[in-house]
């Protein structure tokens, strides 16, 4: 016999009913209060694609996702790269395990997000003690690159459209 669960039935009249001991019910009961709270058990880092195959995936895909990532477009990204590999400054030979672009890839995504680098190791799967090993090998060669690829002003390349706009022009009249 089946209880219509909106009559006025206590629960005595379903205990009646069932061929449940008082035990084997308040088990059941408490089961059943406690199935809401479960929860399945999911795995703390999400299994990347290895670094190879994730930078193959971000470099030969929508410029668009390099740029998001890497904060430049695969273009650029790639010629700074081999500029890197050309100047010298970072010794591919000493590292095995990481590509010269993911270790580039892994500096960008830090700097270019104010990311950490357990955020990077969580991203690139990698230890915290590789990520930092390659940030500051990338950090090192880019400080070292630097005097080579950026230029000083002369004190008179102050663009016309700034010079021209009262909005931008005062934080500009400064000349060092």
């Amino acid at each position: 016999m089946l209880l219509d669960p909106m009559s006025n039935a206590g629960p005595s009249d379903y205990r009646d009913n069932c061929n449940l001991s008082d035990d084997e019910l308040e088990h059941f009961t408490i089961t059943l209060a406690n199935i809401d709270e479960r929860k399945e058990k999911l795995p703390y880092q999400i299994p990347a694609l290895p670094g190879t195959s994730y930078m193959k995936h971000i470099l030969e895909g929508p410029p668009v996702l390099c740029f998001n990532l890497f904060r430049m477009y695969p273009s650029t990204f790639n010629a700074l790269c081999a500029l890197l590999r050309t100047s010298g400054y970072i010794d591919e030979k000493k590292n095995k395990s990481v590509s010269l672009e993911e270790s580039v890839a892994i500096f960008l995504y830090v700097v270019g997000h104010r990311n950490t680098q357990r955020g990077a190791a969580d991203r690139f799967p990698h230890s915290t003690h590789t990520i930092n090993t390659h940030f500051k090998i990338v950090m090192r060669a880019l400080a070292r690159l630097a005097p080579t690829i950026i230029r000083l002003s002369n004190g008179n390349d102050t663009p016309i459209e700034i010079e021209n706009n009262p909005q931008f022009y005062p934080w500009f009249k400064v000349k060092f």
